[in-house]
């Protein structure tokens, strides 16, 4: 069985929006079929065959399941390079956002003000779903994948600032 992505392996076209239920479905499905307790009486070839296909599927599911990560590899299969970005190429308002946040997040972090760090996480919380909201009609609806890339670039700084949220309020929680 030759497959040429993370779509095709479990029979979904090549968008963005996807069921997740029926992701994990098909997951679930395929890694009966491939898993390899399964084949613990085969051949070597079929057990290193099995543990490579159940590999695969385990890596497959966690980009489609994880909305940045499978607009990567969209874009990937469509010839961009997302994670070579530059940042001269990410809107102005983006920019000043990001500088803004960051400036929030040192003084909240310094004051020690876990309230206004949950605050923060949730407004960035907010705006990463305005971006894959975006990223979805961009890819799926529009067919931008220019436009598309620049909105992955961003969404990926604030994947990147939320987990520094996080590893703040956890330094004030601990």
């Amino acid at each position: 069985m030759t497959v040429k992505n993370y779509f095709e392996l479990f029979g979904f076209p090549n968008q963005y929006r996807i069921d997740t239920k029926i992701l994990e479905s098909a997951y679930l499905s395929l890694q009966q079929r491939v898993h390899p307790d399964r084949f613990a009486q085969a051949t070597d070839t079929d057990r290193r065959a099995s543990l490579q296909w159940a590999s695969f599927a385990n890596e497959a599911y966690q980009n489609l399941r994880h909305p940045l990560k499978r607009a990567i590899h969209l874009l990937n299969l469509h010839g961009y390079d997302v994670k070579a970005h530059s940042s001269t190429n990410l809107e102005k308002g983006f920019l000043v956002q990001q500088m803004q946040w960051r400036e929030l997040l040192e003084e909240a972090s310094l004051a020690s003000d876990v309230a206004e760090l949950l605050r923060l996480q949730k407004e960035v919380a907010d705006a990463e779903e305005l971006y894959i909201e975006r990223i979805t009609q961009l890819i799926d609806d529009i067919r931008d994948f220019d436009l598309a890339n620049v909105a992955v670039q961003e969404l990926m700084f604030i994947d990147k600032f939320k987990s520094e949220i996080a590893d703040a309020i956890d330094q004030l929680v601990i």
